[in-house]
């Protein structure tokens, strides 16, 4: 660990790129938009500029196999992701590109993941 010339603390090897670090997060929200900023901002902060990152917002539609239709797609490019970090070190513009933008339009989004949820009240 050391200390920058602004008083910052940090560990060797994460800004050089010696040291590698993959962030996987999910939510329940229906876009990306503000909802990992402080998160990134703090891994990269701790681990460098370059981190890869796999941040889900649409953890929701996860919970239904009514959904799996639009989610197989997505995991499917997940598995993609890891393949591509194993092999590079990275994930490749198009495949994070990808993995970034929303699997519903927000509208849907919340109509579908409100059924999710009223269908689990239902069974209680």
């Amino acid at each position: 660990m050391y200390i920058d010339a602004d008083g910052v603390a940090h560990h060797y090897g994460y800004e050089e790129g010696t040291k590698k670090t993959i962030l996987i997060s999910t939510a329940g929200l229906p876009n990306m938009k503000g909802n990992f900023d402080g998160l990134l901002f703090a891994m990269r902060h701790m681990y460098g500029k370059n981190i890869s990152y796999i941040c889900c917002a649409e953890g929701s539609l996860f919970m239904s196999p009514n959904t799996e239709v639009i989610t197989t797609p997505y995991l499917a490019k997940v598995k993609q992701a890891g393949a591509e970090y194993k092999a590079a070190e990275r994930i490749s513009d198009e495949t994070q590109a990808y993995l970034d933008t929303p699997m519903l339009p927000a509208e849907a989004f919340v109509k579908t993941v409100n059924g999710i949820f009223e269908g689990m009240m239902k069974k209680k």
